[in-house]
C-alpha cells in the first residue's frame, strides 16, 4: 500500500477510535444503548474506510475531494460526539439541555444520524463518478490547453474587492445580522450572493493557477487580494471566509508539496498570516455586535478584544463549534418539544431557519443566527429509519447532481487539462458541499449561489488564452487524468 494512502487510513482509524471510545466512556449508558452505538459506529467506520479506499482509485483531485467530505463526516459525527457532551456549556444549542435527556435519546439519535451520513457518502461518490465519466467523454472528443490572462484576472479581482467594500461599508448590504436597506430587486440579491462564496472561489482558483504556473507577480497580487477579501469579511463580523481560507491554503500547500518543495520563506509567510487571522476568530462575533450597535470599526474592534478576554473565549473551541455536526441532531432529537414541526418545503426554502434559530437560542430577532444542518432537519422531518435512508439518499443525490452539473458546465472547460486548476476547482466544490450540508434545508438558495459561482468561471474561461486545441492524441489524452 502506498505510504500516502496509509497515512490517510491511519488518521481515519485514529479519529474513529478516539471518538468512539471516549464517547462510550463519557456516556456510560445501559447495555442496550452501548450495543446500538457500537453497531452504528462500526458500520460508519466500515463505510468510511470503503469510501477512502475507493478514493485511491480515482484521479488525484477527485480522490482528495472525496477524502475531504469523508473526513469532515468522521470528525463532525464521530469525533464531535464526546466533545459535545464534555463541553456542553460551550455549545450554543446544547448549553440549556439536560445531559441525561441527551443520553436517554442516544439509542434513537445515533442510528438515524448515521443513516443520513451514509446516504451523503453514497450520493457524493455516485455523483462524482458520473462527473468523472462525463469528463472523460469530453476529453476524448476535444483537447484544449489554456492559460489565464494576467491583466484580465487581476483587474477583475480588484474590481470585485472594491465592489465588495462598497457594498459592505457604503450600501450596508450582505452584513450578517443586518437587514439590507434601500435594496434594488434582483440586483441586491445577486450582489450579496456574489460577495460570499463566488468571490472566494474566483480569487482562490486564480491564485492557485498562478502559484502553480510560477507567475510570481500574479500570485503575490492574488495572495494580497485573498487576504484583503478575508479582512473585508472580518470588518463586518463575517467568519466563514476565514475558516474556509485557512483550509483551502492548507490543502493547496499539501498539493503543491507533491510536485516540488515549497520555499521555507513562503511557507512561513502564509503560516504566520493564517495564525494571526485565526487568533482573531474568537473576537469576530463581538466585533459584529459592536458594529450593529452603531460603533465605528475601531471602537468595535477594541470592544471585541475586551469582551473576548472577559468571557475567556477560546479560538480552538470557536473553530470546532463552527464545524457544524452532531450537536444539532442531539438538540432536535432530545429536546424536540422546543421546536415547531417543520414542513417539507423547509428542504427547498428558508422557511424553517428563523424558527430553528429562535428555538435553539430562546431569543427572537437574534443577530447571531444558529443554523441547523441538513442531517438534523431530515431526522426531524422523518421519524422512521426505514423511510429516512432512501429519502435522504434521493435528496442528496438530486442536490449533488444538480450542483455538479451546473458547476461542471464552466469548471470543466478551464480545468480539464490543468491539474492545479482541476484540484483547486474540485476543492472549491467540496467546500461548497460542506457549506451546503451546514444549512437548514434551503436548497434553492444554494442553487442560486452555485449558479453565480459557476458564472465566475465563465469570466475565467473568457479571459483565457487558447494555446493548443483540437482532437487529442494518446499522449495528450493521458494528461487529462
Amino acid at each position: 500500500m502506498p505510504q500516502k494512502y496509509l497515512h490517510f487510513k491511519l488518521i481515519s482509524v485514529s479519529l474513529f477510535l478516539i471518538g468512539y471510545f471516549i464517547a462510550l466512556g463519557i456516556i456510560s449508558p445501559d447495555l442496550y444503548t452501548k450495543v446500538i452505538i457500537t453497531a452504528c459506529y462500526t458500520i460508519f467506520f466500515i463505510s468510511s474506510y470503503y469510501f477512502l479506499n475507493r478514493a485511491n482509485q480515482l484521479p488525484y483531485s477527485q480522490a482528495f475531494s472525496l477524502k475531504v467530505i469523508t473526513y469532515y463526516l468522521i470528525f463532525a459525527y464521530a469525533f464531535k460526539l464526546p466533545y459535545d457532551l464534555l463541553f456542553m456549556d460551550e455549545i450554543p444549542v446544547l448549553r440549556n439541555l439536560d445531559i441525561n435527556a441527551i443520553k436517554a435519546s442516544l439509542s434513537s439519535i445515533i442510528p438515524k444520524t448515521l443513516l443520513v451520513v451514509l446516504a451523503i457518502q453514497i450520493a457524493y461518490h455516485t455523483t462524482q463518478k458520473l462527473n468523472i465519466k462525463y469528463s472523460k467523454k469530453r476529453a476524448e472528443s476535444k483537447y484544449e490547453v489554456t492559460n489565464l490572462r494576467f491583466s484580465t484576472i487581476i483587474s477583475f479581482a480588484i474590481f470585485s474587492l472594491l465592489t465588495k467594500a462598497f457594498v459592505y461599508h457604503v450600501l450596508s448590504w450582505g452584513i450578517p445580522g443586518m437587514t439590507p436597506i434601500n435594496t434594488i430587486p434582483v440586483l441586491t440579491g445577486v450582489i450579496t450572493l456574489y460577495i460570499r462564496m463566488p468571490i472566494f472561489a474566483f480569487l482562490n482558483v486564480a491564485m492557485a493557477f498562478f502559484i502553480a504556473s510560477n507567475n510570481k507577480p500574479a500570485s503575490k497580487i492574488l495572495a494580497l487580494c485573498v487576504a484583503f477579501n478575508v479582512i473585508l469579511d472580518i470588518t463586518v463580523g463575517a467568519k466563514y471566509s476565514l475558516v474556509y481560507e485557512a483550509f483551502f491554503i492548507a490543502c493547496l500547500f499539501f498539493r503543491l508539496r507533491k510536485g516540488k518543495p515549497i520555499p521555507l520563506v513562503k511557507t512561513l509567510t502564509y503560516s504566520i498570516f493564517l495564525i494571526l487571522l485565526l487568533s482573531q476568530y474568537k473576537n469576530i462575533n463581538y466585533l459584529r455586535f459592536g458594529l450593529l450597535d452603531g460603533m465605528s470599526i475601531q471602537e468595535a474592534a477594541v470592544r471585541s478584544v475586551a469582551l473576548a478576554e472577559e468571557k475567556d473565549a477560546s479560538t480552538i473551541s470557536g473553530i470546532i463549534n463552527r464545524i457544524n455536526g452532531i450537536e444539532h441532531v442531539l438538540f432536535v432529537g432530545s429536546d424536540a418539544s422546543y421546536l415547531p414541526s417543520p414542513s417539507w418545503d423547509a428542504l427547498w426554502t428558508s422557511s424553517y431557519t428563523t424558527a430553528y434559530t429562535e428555538a435553539a437560542t430562546g431569543v427572537s430577532d437574534i443577530v447571531n443566527a444558529v443554523g441547523s444542518n441538513q442531517i438534523a432537519l431530515l431526522t426531524l422531518l422523518i421519524d422512521s429509519p426505514i423511510l429516512l435512508f432512501p429519502t435522504a439518499l434521493l435528496y442528496f443525490t438530486f442536490c449533488f447532481l444538480s450542483f455538479r452539473f451546473i458547476f461542471y458546465l464552466f469548471e470543466g472547460s478551464i480545468a480539464k487539462q490543468n491539474e492545479f486548476l482541476k484540484f483547486s476547482t474540485e476543492l472549491i466544490f467540496s467546500i461548497f458541499t460542506i457549506y451546503f450540508i451546514f444549512a437548514t434545508g434551503n436548497y434553492i438558495f444554494y442553487l442560486k449561489e452555485i449558479l453565480i459561482l459557476s458564472t465566475v468561471f465563465i469570466i475565467i474561461r473568457l479571459s483565457s488564452k487558447r494555446i493548443v486545441s483540437g482532437k487529442p492524441t494518446k499522449q495528450q489524452y493521458a494528461l487529462v487524468d
